[in-house]
């Protein structure tokens, strides 16, 4: 076997090989046969002369491109990896003879590229060996082996670049967040809060009384409230947000003067004051005052909206009057150590009552019964205080000289002190006489009766007669249908029975209040909760409750009768107890309208 050496690769291989095993030339050129006529073998020091076809463009201009060395890494590794645009350079290396033999390969095939398919695609080992020309199978063959011999090269260099792209990307998203976290610390350090707002304290007067509120806070109209003991004063102050003008905070300073004292928890509602969080206890120069916080809700004025607050509470007294200072803020703004010092700050004091009082007065409301004993402590004693401006309050602070305890038909006399006032308190001791009583409740079955329902007037051996609260009932007692029930009441050792009838009939009784009644009447008139009394047969169970039962027997004088919780069936004789209930129209299997009396049942009766 002769061994022929190629021409192009220096290899030597088998005379009976098609093609150079190395390098994949064709054995007609590989042996030098066919040179004179083909194109001379594109090297990396010699132009590239284009022989396979004269007419072709492509490869005349390959022909006469000259071939220099790359002096530009950067126009190599953007040629390799695939930035036509950026490389200009030509050179003899592999990277250059891939370019032009590709060039050439294009336009060579050109016809038949579109039905196999890209050109990537024909440039395989498989393509190479489906070749249908000796040209072509060559310039595949050493396409083929100038792209593998690249290969490794062109990977580094596109994974380089890359890295230099996630690298820049990087970059500017670290500059994006850096960016953004600068804001929002800006946004945090440059937003209006409440923490300084003790700085520029601001005096202001209620009622007599002097204090401070913060300067920040815009004061509004001295607002009123009505109450059953008087008029509620306060001062409120809002704190609107600098950058936006929306809600952040509201304070509201109550203080009535002398004598003002007030539930505010009960003043407000349970509504209001959702949720006690805390309870404290604080000293401020002497005073102690009660601090208190919660989970609240305000309105929007002219609006249905509401705010989600919290509520900061402290309350304490002030010569003989509660002061009460009320802070709402947006739960967001909330500060319970700014709304203390905003407390402490406030430095109450009264400088001058704004007006004085007219007199006082007191009534004994208790039992007076002989033996009853009436001291300072006692709650049916109420001492009211009358100012000249012609509001009047109750005292919650009085003192009185002595006890006094009641004797029959002799009066007793303490002396009430409230405010540098006094007046004089007159109690009669007395004796009952006569009581008299009445039930004002429910008297249905099952009601029990308790003092709240029933009224006592008593008339005493002075002549005088008044309704009494201090009485008691001596049994217990729940109303049952059908019967009257005995209460006892006592009062001042007299005893009265009070009798209560149930208005709840007995069976027995509701069957003999119920009575027959003409049908044709019925019909024309239309009557409800008149009791009355059918006997008949069950036509039909309709279903949920309703039963149409016939009184004569067939389907002329028909009612439509409701008994839920009876146990009828058709065919069923029964006598119905029960009261009318108008008119039951419904639609017959004909389609037309009929019109039948109705009854609702008390009692059925088999």
């Amino acid at each position: 076997m002769a061994l022929i050496r190629c021409i192009e690769c220096g290899k030597e291989f088998s005379e009976h090989a098609e093609t150079c095993p190395n390098c994949g030339c064709p054995k007609e050129i590989a042996q030098g046969e066919i040179r004179e006529k083909s194109a001379p073998t594109v090297l990396e020091s010699e132009p590239i002369k284009d022989t396979l076809d004269e007419k072709t463009s492509a490869g005349q201009a390959m022909e006469r491109m000259p071939v220099a060395e790359h002096t530009n890494e950067d126009s190599k590794e953007d040629y390799l990896t695939g930035d036509e645009n950026s490389y200009e350079g030509n050179s003899g290396d592999n990277h250059e003879k891939l370019n032009v033999e590709t060039a050439i390969l294009e336009e060579k095939c050109a016809d038949e590229s579109a039905s196999e398919g890209s050109l990537d695609s024909m440039v395989t080992d498989d393509s190479v060996a489906k070749a249908n020309n000796i040209e072509k199978k060559g310039l595949l063959s050493k396409l083929l082996n100038m792209r593998k011999e690249v290969a490794p090269e062109i990977r580094e260099l596109r994974k380089r670049k890359r890295k230099k792209i996630l690298k820049i990307v990087g970059i500017a998203f670290g500059i994006i967040a850096a960016l953004f976290i600068a804001l929002v610390v800006f946004a945090m350090i440059t937003a209006d809060k409440i923490d300084n707002d003790i700085e520029d304290m601001k005096d202001a007067e209620i009622n007599g009384l002097s204090y401070k509120y913060p300067g920040l806070w815009v004061a509004e109209e001295q607002q009123t409230d009505s109450l059953d003991n008087g008029n509620v004063l306060y001062d409120e102050y809002n704190r609107w947000n600098k950058d936006d003008n929306t809600f952040m905070a509201r304070m509201r300073m109550y203080y009535l003067g002398d004598d003002g004292a007030i539930d505010f928890t009960d003043y407000y509602g349970s509504s209001f004051f959702k949720d006690e969080l805390d309870s404290k206890t604080i000293d401020i120069n002497g005073t102690e005052i009660s601090i208190k916080e919660y989970d609240t809700e305000i309105g929007v004025t002219d609006s249905d909206e509401t705010i989600d607050t919290r509520t900061y509470t402290a309350e304490f007294e002030k010569d003989y009057s509660d002061f009460f200072v009320l802070i709402d803020a947006k739960s967001d703004v909330y500060n319970s150590a700014v709304f203390e010092e905003i407390i402490k700050e406030i430095g109450v004091k009264t400088y001058k009552n704004p007006r004085s009082v007219k007199g006082i007065s007191a009534k004994y409301t208790g039992d007076k019964t002989p033996g009853t004993t009436i001291d300072s402590g006692d709650g049916k004693v109420t001492v009211t205080v009358e100012y000249d401006d012609g509001n009047k309050f109750t005292a919650h602070e009085w003192s009185m000289d002595k006890s006094i305890t009641l004797e029959e038909g002799k009066k007793e006399t303490a002396t009430i002190s409230c405010h540098g006032q006094t007046c004089e308190l007159e109690v009669a001791g007395r004796k009952p006489e006569k009581i008299s009583a009445k039930y004002s409740g429910s008297t249905k079955a099952g009601e029990t009766i308790s003092t709240e329902d029933i009224t006592v007037n008593v008339e005493f051996d002075t002549g005088e007669k008044e309704e009494v609260e201090d009485f008691k009932i001596e049994n217990g007692v729940t109303l049952k249908a059908g019967e009257t029930s005995v209460v006892k009441i006592t009062y001042g050792g007299l005893t009265y029975d009070l009798k209560v009838e149930c208005t709840t009939l007995s069976e027995s009784q509701y069957k003999d209040k119920c009575k027959s009644r003409n049908y044709k009447n019925q019909l024309r008139e239309e009557s409800f909760d008149e009791h009355i009394k059918i006997y008949g047969q069950v036509l039909q169970d309709c279903g949920d409750g309703y039963y149409r039962i016939s009184s004569s027997g067939d389907y002329d004088d028909v009612y439509m009768v409701y008994a839920p919780k009876s146990d009828i069936v058709e065919d069923d004789h029964c006598t119905v107890y029960g009261v009318t209930a108008g008119i039951y129209e419904y639609e017959t299997v004909m389609g037309a309208s009929q019109k039948i009396p109705q009854i609702n049942a008390k009692y059925v009766d088999r």
